[in-house]
Parts: structure tokens; sequence; C-alpha cells
């Protein structure tokens, strides 16, 4: 078979998998447009029904998403105080109904954010039902508490805790809310009930001033992620609130009848996790947005190097306030410490990314390939861990792929600088992660990331044919030898439709999502998996996949895969890879 014939059969085995995508979707889009006419009048229409009158979960249920609640949302997202909501939960076990809307709201908002994070398979298993079936069902169920609530008219702090578990969460439910949509509503409504101003200067009682606290930060996050994935500038600007960080202390030394306030503690809580991803994303806001942002937000207008220094002295600065009292702490501290690793090589990624004007190339090339090496290893190693399989999907996934499509592009581009197969064989092991571990219909990138590694595997082809890296087989049960005129003849057809209809999954205004989907494979338990003691192959990986610059850079990106040259920051390269990076 000639070259230009391995070339197409690449591409149509890629294509053949993006017209599985299309159908689909397109099939979704169908069934689910009716649904999502009747979901849109939530939000505006009450409903006049009792509470006892609404669905509430059988006791054997209700008690098995509290606990798998408790388990994988709340260590990485405080927004609720457990004791409390835990006495209603019980209330309602016990066979009494909660005559409370904002209570019963906020219970169906704990249920749906629990089925979030089940995979299809826990959820037949537990119940014989798919996952987008209790999905539907739970998610129906929050929306008419919301109506019955009076919401967004009528709001307390019950009832807008619920709301933001149902945005965050529900950004890993395919047919979940639009958070882009749906944030002004929270900054509204948090507004109206003075929650950016610290409760402190009100006279409020400890309790409420820190669950206050919780909330108010907490769309703080959502207003800077929801930025970040328009390409906007976020809505919320430091001198409009005087809200405090809330204190670094557990649930249990919160009680809503307290008089005097918690004293603030250093080392881990419950909260220190939420409290560590608060300053990251206050970080974040001095360097990743506008120049016009940070003039009215009072930060200063750095350049590039400024904002590398300053990313560097952040980290020392976090490894002191938070990460070092999680060292050695169980799969909590592990994961909270690897998080934030990887949340930090985020910030270096965006700052150091080649930019379409040309600014920021050949000098920065060793450098940027190194983050996303380090993206990739740390990401990889934290996804194999599976003791922390259940707080997984509050990783970036945005940064894994950019990393992983970077160095894709390099492997298509110069097969030279992986003579080892090191970086080939890193990349693999997080594409297979990702590929088995989240829904990938939820995330606009996945497209672009499979794409690039059908041509990395071509490539591999064409320059080492007998790679142990290999396709598997295509059964093809026409016997027939086809023309290359054929081949391509179809390859334009089969892109004309899938170009035509569009690969976008359901609710992808928000792309990426805020988390991805993990694939659980059982219940919590610390015993599931080992936690590593440290990474001792990061360094030496990166040090065999140093990119080599050249003035032989291709001319037509279109030549991919298996050209031979190196990878240098031409144009053409970072064209494409601006376009596999953006919300595409």
């Amino acid at each position: 078979m000639s070259i230009q014939e391995k070339r197409l059969q690449a591409e149509i085995r890629s294509l053949k998998e993006d017209l599985v995508e299309v159908r689909r979707h397109l099939s979704t889009d169908q069934r689910g447009s009716s649904v999502a006419s009747e979901r849109e009048s939530w939000a505006f229409v009450g409903d006049s029904a009792r509470p006892q009158e609404f669905p509430q979960p059988a006791a054997s249920i209700l008690s098995f998403l509290w606990q798998i609640y408790l388990g994988r949302i709340d260590p990485v997202l405080k927004i609720i105080h457990v004791p409390t909501v835990q006495q209603h939960i019980f209330h309602i076990l016990s066979g009494r109904y909660a005559h409370d809307a904002s209570t019963l709201c906020l219970v169906y908002a704990v249920c749906y954010a629990a089925i979030t994070t089940l995979s299809p398979t826990e959820c037949e298993f537990q119940w014989g039902e798919s996952r987008a079936l209790l999905l539907d069902r739970y998610r129906s169920w929050v929306e008419k508490g919301f109506g019955q609530a009076g919401f967004p008219k009528s709001a307390n702090i019950t009832v807008l805790q619920a709301f933001l578990l149902y945005l965050i969460c529900g950004q890993k439910d395919p047919r979940g809310p639009d958070a882009y949509a749906f944030l002004g509503v929270a900054i509204r409504i948090a507004l109206k009930m003075g929650v950016h101003d610290d409760g402190a200067s009100l006279n409020l009682s400890p309790f409420e001033i820190e669950m206050r606290r919780r909330i108010w930060w907490q769309i703080y996050v959502l207003d800077v992620l929801t930025a970040e994935c328009q390409g906007l500038d976020p809505t919320i600007l430091d001198s409009t609130f005087t809200t405090q960080l809330p204190s670094n202390v557990s649930d249990t030394e919160l009680d809503p009848g307290m008089n005097k306030a918690p004293q603030a503690r250093p080392g881990r809580t419950e909260m220190t996790f939420t409290l560590a991803r608060f300053e990251i994303i206050r970080f974040a806001r001095t360097i990743r947005f506008s120049d016009q942002f940070c003039r009215n937000n009072s930060y200063p207008c750095m350049d590039i190097s400024q904002k590398v220094d300053e990313i560097d002295k952040f980290r020392a600065q976090l490894e002191r306030q938070y990460l070092s009292s999680c060292d050695g702490q169980g799969p909590l501290g592990y994961f909270t410490v690897a998080f934030f690793d990887i949340a930090i090589e985020q910030l270096r990624l965006e700052v150091t990314k080649p930019r379409t004007n040309g600014e920021l190339l050949t000098d920065m090339q060793t450098v940027y390939h190194d983050i996303c090496m380090r993206i990739v290893l740390k990401a990889t190693e934290l996804r194999k861990v599976e003791s922390t399989a259940r707080w997984q999907w509050q990783l970036p996934v945005s940064a894994e792929m950019d990393a992983l499509a970077y160095l894709m592009l390099e492997l298509c581009l110069n097969h030279h600088i992986d003579a080892r197969g090191a970086l080939r064989k890193s990349a693999h092991r997080l594409y297979e992660l990702l590929k088995t571990g989240m829904d990938t219909s939820n995330h606009s990138r996945w497209h672009h990331v499979k794409k690039l590694w059908g041509e990395v595997l071509t490539a591999r082809e064409l320059t080492c044919p007998d790679s142990s890296l290999e396709r598997p087989a295509e059964p093809d049960p026409c016997s027939k030898p086809t023309t290359v005129a054929q081949l391509s003849a179809f390859v334009d057809e089969t892109r004309k439709y899938v170009v035509n209809h569009g690969i976008r999954s359901p609710g992808d205004t928000l792309c990426p999502r805020l988390g991805p989907e993990t694939a659980h494979t059982g219940l919590d338990s610390d015993s599931r998996g080992e936690v590593p003691d440290a990474d001792i192959t990061t360094d030496a990986i990166i040090a065999t996949s140093v990119p080599c610059s050249s003035t032989n850079s291709p001319e037509n990106i279109g030549e991919l895969p298996g050209n031979g040259t190196l990878c240098e920051w031409s144009e053409a390269i970072i064209q494409q890879y601006w376009q596999i990076t953006q919300n595409a």
C-alpha cells in the first residue's frame, strides 16, 4: 500500500468515528428537543403543589445518594453545612415529609449532584436504570423544586445553595443547565440578598456569615470559569464586594446556634481544598484576562515573564498556606497536592500558550513543551490512582487536552524527537485514561484530540511499520480493491457531511464543561489503588523528549502526518494548535 493510500485509509477510519458521533448527537437532539423546551420555563413558572405532593426518593436511594455526596462532592466542593443538611435527610428517612419547600429543593439538588458523579455501570448495578434516565428524573425534580420555592423571584440561602449545586455539578450532565446563561441569575440573587457584603459588617450570626461566604466565593469561582470558557472577562469586579474568604474550619466547628465566631486554625480542615481553590481562582484573575479587566480591578498589567514570576511566587505561597499540611494525609491529601500541582501548570500553560499574533514563539518553545509534559505526566499519575477517582471530576480536563494535543502535534511533525518512544507512550496513557474515564461527548476539544491521535498513529506507521502501537484491524466485508481516487472521493463526501451536521454536544454553550464525568468502577473506599510516594519519572521523560528547532517547517499543515520535519512554531502549526485549544 502506498503512503497516500495509508493516509487516506487513516482519515477514513477517523471519519467513520465522526459519523457515529454525528448520528448519535442528531438522535439525542431530536429526543431532547421537547425535554429542553419544557425545562426552559422552570425558572419563570412557579408550582402551586405543596411539598408533600412532590415525589421523594425512596429511603434506600436517598441514603445511598447522601453517602455518595459526602464521599465524592463535599470534600472538594464545600457549599452546604453537612450536619444541618443531614438532619433534614434523616427527617425524610424516618418517613416524614419535608414540609419546607427550600429544604426539599436542597435535598433534590444533593441527590442530583450525587447522580452526576455516578458512572453508567454504577447506575445499572444499583438500580437497573440508565444514568441518562436517572439524571433526567432528578434534574426535573430539582427544577420543579425551584418553581415550588418561587425561585428566582423569591430566594433564601438554602435555595441559593441548591442552585449552585445544580449549576456546578450539572456540567457533568449532557443535558444539564447552561451555567453561563444562569450565572447572571445567581449573581443578581446574591446581590439582592446582600451576600456580596460580608456578614460581619451586617451583625449577622457567625454561622450565617460563614454560609454566605461559601456561597459568594463559589459564585466568584463560577464567574471566572465561565468567563474562561466563553473567552470573556469575568462579570464580578473586586470593588463590588466585601465578602471575606470563609474560615478554615470544619463543619463540626460550626453550629446554627453559635454566638461566637469560629477560630480559624492553620493546618488541614474540611475547608482546605475549597479555600485553596478560591485562592488560585482569585490569583488567576490577575494574569488570565485582558489588560482592561486588570485596570478595572486595579491589578497590575504584566508581560509574560512577569506573569511567570508571579505564578512561581503564588505556588510557594499556596504550598506554605495549604499544601504543606496535606502531604501524607491519605488519598484526599494526595489528591489535593496533585490537583493544585496540575492547576499551577495550567496557569503556566495559559500564560505561555502560542499566540495567533505571533507573540511568544521560538524562545518559549522548550518551556511550553516541558509544561505540557508535566501536565500529561502528573495527570496520568493522578488518574491512575483509584482511591482518588471519586474526586477526579474536578480535574481541569481542558488543560489536559491542550497539553496532550500539543505533544501529539510534535509527534506528528517530528518523529525523531521521540526516538525512544517515551513521549508517544506518555501521550497514549493519558489519551486512554481520558477516553475511558470521562464522557467525551461533553468536550468539544476531544474531537480534535482524537483526530490528532489518529495522525500520530499514521505517522508512526509510515516511519516505523513494525511499531508495537498499532491500530486495531478494521473488518473489510468487501475484498474488492479500492483505488486512491475512490478513497479520496469518499473522504471528501464524508467530510462535507460531518461539517454540515456539526459535532457539538447538547448544552455545549459552556465548553469545556466545568468538570469531566469520571467513570468510577466501584463505591468509595480508601483501599482502592495505591497513592504514589513520589514522582520519579517526570524529569527523566522530559529530558528525553526536548523539542528541536529547525528552519524547515512545513508550509502546509495538510501534509501531516509523517513528513519528517522538525517541530518549529510556524504560523501554520500555531493555527492548527489554536483551533484545538479553542472551544471549537
